[in-house]
């Protein structure tokens, strides 16, 4: 049976072309659209999609507030459409923070010439966040700070946006409960030099959880491979800057490794450990014309061969592979690696393919791993 997808653009050209490209894949079909965000709520919840994309500009009522309503009333995958620009990283930030679980750039000559490539990326989109069931849909969205819940006589509570969610989270002193119970001998912090992430859809708010929790004392330097384009690295840097203990910013050539700093790999590029300058770290162009820019399977490859054991390797949510091979490589030199749960991740894709290999150390829920980032051991 085909999955329900609920389109949402004001412009008929868009509308058209998206509509055409999700009638052609077989295993979906349109069920409705929507003109404006009112509009796409109503029909959020009388059509109950299996999946909805998302314009942000539009009549009446903006995206980013239609994804703030429908999380709050009714949870849906939702990919938001946005456009490569400052203004685009900036809207599809606030989009995620929202509850958005993905986004896709949008651009007129890419649509409007259905090449296979805006195919294939389409389809890969929205086929990983149709993967779960509904009420696992629901868990792990829940678990990324759009938590649904019923007051009594069945009144909305409306979740806070994840931004201002994980401010709340940064302000608490939170203490250890007993539901957040760390797996037996998991490895001490104070084993590794380093900590490197790698992460795709589901990993911005993922990260976002993380680094608003997580302790000054926080004793390793983190570096964060996450697939995102040029522009909105720097844009998602400095809006982790401004919510975490820790210094984040986007890596730089020469940029030392050092705790109490976050390094994200820029978008667009490929980001290395620097074996000339040793503790610090490369940003190199794509010149190989790899998918993905930054690509996990790089940055793990050049811990391996340059911190070997003393990594330790996280893999959040995230669709497809990538990460798979790096890990192997990291392996061979004793690293250890973590991956996040099925349950907590929005897609399964980049932890699951670590973990059907043979490669995790620990699979870790995202709670278990909020708490280790916020007690530092």
């Amino acid at each position: 049976m085909a999955i329900g997808v609920l389109v949402v653009d004001d412009s008929s050209f868009f509308r058209q072309q998206i509509c055409k490209l999700i009638n052609s894949f077989g295993d979906f079909e349109v069920v409705g659209t929507a003109i404006n965000g009112a509009d796409a709520i109503k029909k959020a919840e009388s059509l109950k999609p299996g999946v909805i994309t998302m314009d942000y500009e539009m009549p009446g009522m903006d995206g980013i507030t239609a994804i703030r309503e429908i999380m709050a009333k009714s949870p849906t995958p939702i990919l938001m459409l946005s456009s490569l620009s400052y203004d685009g990283a900036k809207i599809t930030l606030d989009a995620l923070d929202a509850g958005a679980a993905d986004y896709l750039l949008k651009d007129f000559e890419s649509f409007a010439k259905a090449t296979t490539k805006t195919q294939n990326e389409f389809y890969k989109r929205i086929r990983a966040l149709t993967q779960k069931s509904g009420g696992a849909v629901r868990a792990s969205l829940a678990s990324l700070g759009a938590p649904v819940k019923t007051a009594p006589g069945n009144a909305t509570v409306r979740p806070l946006p994840l931004r201002d969610q994980a401010l709340k989270e940064k302000k608490q002193v939170e203490k250890t409960t007993p539901n957040i119970r760390r797996p037996k001998n998991l490895a001490s912090l104070n084993q590794f030099d380093v900590m490197v992430i790698g992460c795709s859809t589901g990993g911005p708010a993922a990260l976002t959880r993380i680094l608003a929790s997580v302790s000054a004392s926080f004793p390793l330097p983190i570096v964060i491979g996450l697939h995102m384009p040029e522009y909105f690295t720097e844009t998602f840097a400095k809006r982790l800057d401004s919510i975490s203990k820790l210094q984040v910013k986007e890596a730089q050539t020469g940029d030392v490794l050092k705790r109490g700093r976050v390094l994200l790999a820029p978008g667009g590029k490929q980001l290395v450990f620097d074996k000339r300058n040793r503790g610090s770290v490369r940003v190199l162009d794509n010149d190989g014309g790899l998918e993905y820019a930054p690509c996990v399977d790089v940055l793990f490859a050049s811990a391996a061969k340059d911190l070997g054991k003393k990594t330790l390797s996280v893999v959040l949510t995230g669709m497809g592979s990538d990460g798979k091979d790096g890990a192997k490589l990291l392996k061979k030199q004793g690293a250890t690696i973590w991956v996040q749960d099925e349950q907590s991740s929005v897609v399964y894709g980049m932890p699951g393919s670590i973990v059907k290999n043979g490669l995790a150390d620990s699979e870790l829920s995202l709670d278990v791993l909020v708490d280790i980032f916020r007690t530092g051991t």
